[in-house]
């Protein structure tokens, strides 16, 4: 073969080999590894992946460096427009920064690499850069610090170990140049060494395809292996696994996927997005973890690192964050990837990084953990898995294991442990802290002192945290954070929204940012730790002085402010337990003058009572015009003071007072909505409410004293009016326009209900609760009760009736109509129609006595639950069958019920004291049934059971019965058996 024939050949052998060897590898290393520190070195895998390169004098690059002779095709690569989207990895080919020497270029290439293949050709001794590489590789060598793998394409081992046949011509040469002979000898020994190394041999192989194969499974076997997250030790990992697998759906090549991991800070959202990396990455030929994207890097930064890391070229220049994006577009726009974008705070990151999946090739997924779930929905990005707080038991659990790894506590240290984690709430983030910070801790009592720290101030690890979500807000959401951490935790929404104006969009900001929680029912709560962060903030920001603080709540730095009469126009509000105090506490008159921006004043007790520790000299004393919470449980005087303007007041509880009256006169009450006076024995009569147009709530409960209330509450749109145990009442109207109400007295000598009849329109009423001698009419029901209750639909999946929920009764969802105990001597309770009801999900009608039951039951098609004990029909309609959604039916003590309809929907059936039934042929319908409890006590018509037990064991695929109950049913399982108890089944 001619010179030139060979140097074709080799060039076209360095070129496609060098590459499948580098798609090889690709796809069969371990690319978390990439930059990583040797294995020697314990990493945190919480700590970056990207960037660990910078501020290490030796970081080590797990991709192979490459040397081999091949000039021209080294300028065919890299001028090649296809090839500027693979991964470039260490190599020959001389591409150095300005200014630098070949020989550093080739120090520091090597020197960072884990691996080395010298492909040794027929040429290769004819490049004195390769034997200068190979000197400098096999010194590596010799010290251990980097591994090496020899492929012979060509060539001999022993050409190479003795410089025989073109390594001799070539040496030839080289010898002939006196100035050489050190660097001869040294290039020899390293030829010698290297050919002494076990390697490949290309005439060993069937082709260069099975070549590859091997040279590539040999590189992956011997590199160290980067250890993954140790999923077993992560409490509750492989469930969060099950769930991202499935938005993953790994398997769908031909869509790019983006999913957004989000919850609040420390809860474990970058070690979810680690495990996914791990566990999933290198099923992707190029994939990028790009940790803490909010760390203070601008935009151009961050593009440079995910196309550095992805396509391993340290060289990339981006002229601006435009041109970053038009450059992911271009080079990542085909390649299939796995990246993490970890910790975006800001919509500007994400579109700077993956504004769209067009940027990636069919099959990438995009996972990007973020605090905001407003930033994913404003991406587009709807696959959003929240990631939530840790049970307590799991949270016992990962507090052993790290405070001491795992160890069963010693003795008078598992109360401790079980405390300390619970101190946590469920947060992973500082369960690690509290652990690290504990497990030092050797002496029982000095665990003592620091739970007792941590249960008011947050630990600073944690705080710091948790702070940088509230650093994130603007001033408004900042102002809201700090009421609900201070004064508003766990109220409702509605009831927060009066107190501050405006705050809907502030609380839904706070909840995309996960900073407070939205319930179903719209109660706002917050994180225990959120609320010490941002009760430390405010102390911050009066370098805790507390006379200067803008909230109070601490007993003793509330006890200190009034009895030293120190509190200034900087205080805003009090919020005081008092169980907690420990003193009585003698307030002067003057003690709220000087806080003129007084808005929330609260002493509060959870415990019924007029005695407090608290007590006023005198009614003479001042308080803040711009107030507007006066919340005073156990008020000690008789009166509120002279000169009270409760224009601003929103809400006035004055629970468990000594009151004999509020005050005298009229006064301004515009903005008044919520008046509570429960449990103020000695009020005899409230003030006149006319001015109260806005008034939501009275709440009157319990104060035996009161003979009458103003007749203008009936001109108000009351959404809940409480009189229970209101003895001294002798009757109350009702007013149409009510959400809930609750009443209670036995004595009431007449309680009428105002409510509109079925043609009319219901526009408040969702709840009643009343209790007392009661004639009911309601339409298609009338008669008299003991108990009325009810409660309407809020929201509905079912279209087909949600027309008819602006009329009448038809939103009802429960009904509940009783006396408490069957009569002997009837009393008839009219049931002529139940069409009025089509929502109703439970209905209650019990002890009423009802002869008959409409046929039209069945338009009732949302039931579930039915109670209709203590009647006296004999037969049921038939129609009952038709109730697809019925589960549950109780007929306890339907003394005169002879037969059953069928009812083979029905799972749970309760039959107790039914003392004529005399056959259930009904419930077993076709020869089927769904019964899982069944109760037939005392029902001594019955006949045998042994027809439902054999229909029990041959009807496959239906419910297996699991409970029987038979008490006093004699004759119910045949003559040999009595039974008398519940039976499992």
């Amino acid at each position: 073969m001619s010179r030139s024939c060979q140097s074709a050949r080799e060039s076209r052998f360095d070129y496609s080999t060098i590459v499948h060897l580098k798609r090889g590898f690709i796809a069969g290393a371990p690319r978390q590894l990439l930059c990583q520190k040797p294995p020697c070195d314990q990493i945190d895998p919480t700590r970056k992946l990207r960037g660990i390169l910078r501020g290490n004098k030796r970081m080590q690059n797990i991709f192979p460096f490459f040397s081999f002779h091949g000039f021209l095709v080294i300028i065919f690569c890299n001028s090649s427009q296809a090839l500027r989207c693979l991964p470039q990895f260490s190599r020959d080919d001389r591409k150095l920064e300005i200014g630098d020497t070949i020989a550093d270029g080739l120090v520091k290439a090597i020197q960072t690499s884990w691996f080395a293949v010298v492909i040794l050709s027929e040429n290769y001794a004819t490049s004195t850069w390769c034997l200068e590489e190979l000197r400098l590789i096999m010194q590596l060598h010799s010290e251990e610090q980097i591994k090496v793998l020899p492929i012979f394409y060509g060539v001999k081992p022993s050409d190479v170990r003795y410089q025989e046949g073109s390594f001799a011509t070539a040496f030839q040469r080289y010898e002939a140049d006196p100035e050489m002979e050190e660097k001869v000898s040294k290039w020899r020994r390293a030829l010698t060494q290297v050919a002494n190394l076990s390697g490949k041999h290309s005439r060993n192989c069937v082709d260069e395809a099975d070549m590859i194969a091997e040279v590539v499974g040999g590189i992956s076997s011997r590199l160290p292996r980067m250890k993954s997250t140790d999923l077993i030790n992560l409490v509750g990992m492989e469930a969060h696994m099950m769930k991202m697998t499935l938005l993953l759906n790994i398997g769908c090549e031909d869509e790019v996927h983006m999913i957004g991991i989000w919850g609040m800070g420390g809860i474990g959202k970058s070690t979810i997005a680690k495990c996914l990396y791990d566990r999933f990455s290198r099923q992707f030929p190029a994939h990028c973890f790009l940790e803490n994207v909010s760390k203070g890097y601008d935009i151009k930064h961050l593009q440079k690192e995910l196309l550095s890391h992805i396509l391993y070229d340290e060289d990339v220049e981006l002229w601006s964050m435009e041109a970053g994006s038009q450059e992911i577009k271009e080079r990542l726009g085909h390649q299939k990837v796995f990246v993490v974008l970890d910790n975006v705070d800001k919509v500007e990151q994400l579109h700077g990084l993956a504004k769209d999946p067009s940027w990636f090739g069919p099959g990438s997924r995009i996972i990007i953990t973020t605090r905001d779930k407003g930033l994913l929905n404003s991406c587009g990005v709807n696959n959003i898995y929240e990631v939530k707080c840790l049970d307590d038991k799991d949270a016992l659990q990962v507090f052993k294991k790290l405070a001491f790894g795992g160890r069963p506590p010693s003795d008078g240290f598992e109360q401790l442990f079980i405390r300390a984690s619970r101190l946590a709430h469920g947060l992973p983030s500082a369960l690690v802290a509290f652990a690290s910070h504990l497990s030092a801790i050797v002496a029982i009592d000095e665990w003592e002192d620091e739970l007792a720290l941590l249960e008011t101030f947050p630990q600073k690890n944690v705080q710091e945290i948790l702070r940088a979500s509230y650093d994130g807000l603007d001033q408004y959401d900042k102002t809201v954070f700090l009421h609900v951490a201070c004064f508003f935790n766990g109220g409702h929404l509605r009831y927060i929204r009066a107190f501050l104006k405006n705050c809907d969009a502030r609380i839904n900001h706070l909840a995309a940012k996960c900073l407070v929680n939205i319930s179903i029912d719209g109660c706002i709560s917050m994180h225990i730790l959120l609320v010490q962060t941002g009760r430390e903030i405010v102390r911050q920001e009066s370098d805790w002085r507390p006379s200067k603080q803008r909230f109070l709540w601490d007993p003793t730095e509330i006890h200190y402010v009034l009895d030293s009469n120190t509190g200034t126009r900087r205080v805003e509000g009090l919020s005081l337990h008092l169980c907690e105090m420990a003193d009585t506490l003698l307030l002067r008159n003057s003690v709220f003058g000087p806080m003129h921006n007084l808005t929330f004043l609260k002493f509060f007790q959870h415990l019924g009572g007029n005695v407090s520790n608290l007590q006023l000299i005198s009614d003479d004393y001042v308080l803040s015009r711009n107030l507007k919470l006066l919340h005073w449980d156990a008020y000690p005087l008789t009166i509120l003071p002279p000169i009270f303007r409760p224009h601003t007041i929103i809400e006035l509880s004055l629970r468990y007072s000594k009151l004999n009256s509020l005050w005298d006169g009229t006064k301004l009450l515009p903005n008044l909505r919520i008046l509570d006076v429960t449990g103020s024995r000695n009020l005899r009569e409230l003030p006149e409410l006319s001015t109260a147009v806005n008034l939501e709530e009275l709440i009157l409960e319990s104060c035996t004293s009161l003979v009458q209330i103003p007749e203008s509450i009936n001109r108000l749109y009351l959404r809940k009016l409480n009189m229970m145990y209101c003895d001294g009442l002798e009757g109350v109207i009702l007013v149409n326009d009510l959400q809930e109400a609750s009443l209670s007295r036995w004595g009431l000598k007449r309680i009428i209900l105002n409510l509109p009849h079925s043609g009319a329109t219901l526009s408040s009423l969702t709840d009643l609760a009343i209790q007392g001698k009661i004639f009911i009419k309601l339409s298609g029901l009338s008669g008299t009760g003991d108990h009325l209750s009810f409660s309407s639909v809020q929201k509905t999946a079912h279209q087909s009736v949600t027309h008819l929920l602006n009329s009448g009764f038809f939103g009802l969802k429960s009904l509940d109509i009783k006396r408490f105990s069957y009569r002997l001597d009837p009393v008839n309770f009219s049931c002529l129609s139940f069409a009025d009801f089509p929502c109703l999900t439970e209905l209650k009608l019990i002890n009423l006595n009802i002869e008959d039951i409409p046929e039209d039951i069945c338009q009732l098609q949302l039931l579930e639950t039915l109670d209709l004990g203590g009647n006296d029909f004999v037969y049921l309609p038939t129609s009952m069958g038709q109730l697809a959604m019925l589960k549950y039916l109780s007929l306890s003590n339907c003394r005169r019920l002879k037969a059953l309809p069928q009812l083979s929907q029905v799972e749970r059936l309760v039959l107790s004291g039914c003392v004529k039934l005399g056959s259930l042929m009904g419930i077993l319908g076709a020869g089927r049934y769904n019964l899982l409890d069944f109760c037939v006590e005392k029902c001594k018509s019955l006949g045998s059971l042994m027809g439902i037990l054999s229909v029990e064991k041959s009807a496959p695929g239906r419910n297996e019965l699991l409970e029987l109950s038979l008490e006093n049913s004699a004759s119910s399982l045949g003559e040999s058996q009595q039974a008398s108890e519940s039976y499992p089944l």
